[in-house]
């Protein structure tokens, strides 16, 4: 069983990095590099048996070298599940302000459950439109732009309540450029009675717009994810 488990590993673990190399492989080089640090907590509330779950989500972001504060990340979530392995949801998103601008975001998630043999995989599809504005002028509409993410991610059992955390979540919108970032994660994710904790590494690269840098940060990431029943 055990080496069963390890092969399955090992092979998922091969596809995961060959995927995630092929994305970046550019002309253009990475003129900018750093190390990150992000700590996310996300407390869902669901209503007694009804497919109604709402979820806050906060997270908070640290840049070079992970000493300097870059943002906060706040989301509020409406979600409705409309069959045992499917759910819709709407969300608000925003963020502290980065170089004197607010992001807001209003998106549009889908999500699908379901299984590699013994292996649970879920997908994620994400519509979002995104809204940079001045905070000493918030009703003025700086940029708004529309992008696209989808997530397939994979959690092999490895022992007890642990399993090892594969995915890898592509962006795209419909400017140039098309393609806008991958955020791809490993790691290991501890699940019991409604909690969750990630302890993960996550590779994020941003491709630009021409004139512009591409970027690669090396991040790590520290999630808590509670479920509360009403």
């Amino acid at each position: 069983m055990k080496q069963s488990i390890l092969k399955k590993v090992k092979r998922l673990s091969i596809i995961f990095f060959f995927a995630l190399t092929s994305l970046h492989l550019r002309a253009q080089p990475i003129n900018e590099r750093d190390i990150v640090s992000w700590t996310s907590a996300m407390i869902t509330l669901r209503f007694s048996e009804t497919p109604y779950t709402i979820q806050t989500f906060a997270q908070t972001r640290f840049t070079q070298n992970a000493t300097r504060f870059q943002t906060t990340v706040f989301s509020v979530w409406g979600l409705y599940r409309f069959i045992a392995s499917t759910s819709v949801g709407i969300g608000y998103t925003i963020l502290t302000p980065i170089n004197n601008r607010v992001l807001d975001i209003v998106a549009f998630q889908l999500w699908h459950d379901t299984h590699i043999n013994d292996i649970p995989l879920s997908l994620r599809f994400r519509t979002e439109n995104l809204t940079w504005r001045s905070p000493n002028d918030f009703s003025a509409e700086i940029i708004s732009a529309l992008r696209f993410r989808f997530r397939p991610e994979l959690v092999v059992p490895v022992w007890g309540s642990y399993g090892l955390l594969l995915n890898n979540e592509i962006f795209w919108g419909v400017s140039k450029p098309i393609f806008n970032q991958n955020r791809a994660h490993i790691g290991i994710r501890y699940r019991e009675r409604g909690l969750i904790i990630d302890a993960l590494y996550q590779h994020r690269f941003i491709n630009r717009i021409a004139g512009l840098p591409d970027r690669i940060e090396h991040t790590l990431l520290l999630n808590f994810f509670y479920a509360i029943t009403l």
